[in-house]
């Protein structure tokens, strides 16, 4: 028989928040959007008795005020 090929799996979600509280400080307390965009790429190989999955994703979170609090967090995964 052939040999199956890998599925790829891809996916891209961006999302914006408001927080009238970034801190959470009582008080002098700060707002500011925040946009999350997060992509995820991933691979499924089916060998008919099972199969193995293998992928990655990423937060990539942006202040449009305070870009000190910029940051990334990043995924890798594997399993069969």
């Amino acid at each position: 028989p052939g040999t199956r090929p890998a599925t790829p799996i891809a996916a891209l979600t961006v999302t914006g928040t408001y927080s009238d509280n970034v801190f959470a400080d009582n008080t002098g307390t700060q707002d500011d959007f925040i946009t999350t965009i997060t992509p995820s790429l991933g691979f499924i190989r089916d060998f008919g008795r099972g199969s193995v999955e293998i992928g990655g994703t990423a937060d990539i979170v942006r202040y449009a005020d305070f870009s000190d609090e910029n940051h990334e967090n990043y995924i890798l995964a594997a399993g069969g």
